[in-house]
């Protein structure tokens, strides 16, 4: 008797958020460790200067894995201090840019 039976297989969406899950736990993990994951690095760019759009996805990101370092149990100056390093930020901007994230 197969013990999986009512389980559905994984759907194509499915994998493709658990890999994204995965993804990010990694860079976690790397962030903790002093690694600079591959969403902390800098782009090569082909055009001067950054757009409004960009900037404020590199904020939203900074907030995200601020917040994914708090949830993993990181003390929340802890979890600023990382992203801040590794965003060439200091804490208190990370911090900023959190609190106008949660405004909205």
């Amino acid at each position: 008797m197969d013990d999986r039976q009512g389980i559905d297989e994984p759907t194509v969406p499915d994998i493709a958020l658990i890999e994204l899950l995965a993804n990010i736990l990694e860079a976690l993990d790397a962030l903790e460790l002093g690694g600079v994951p591959e969403a902390f690095r800098a782009a090569s760019k082909q055009r001067r200067g950054t757009s409004p759009v960009e900037i404020q996805q590199i904020r939203h990101r900074a907030v995200f894995y601020a917040e994914a370092l708090v949830r993993k149990a990181s003390p929340v100056n802890d979890a600023l201090e990382k992203v801040a390093d590794k965003f060439g930020r200091s804490a208190d901007a990370i911090d900023e840019w959190r609190e106008l994230s949660w405004a909205r």
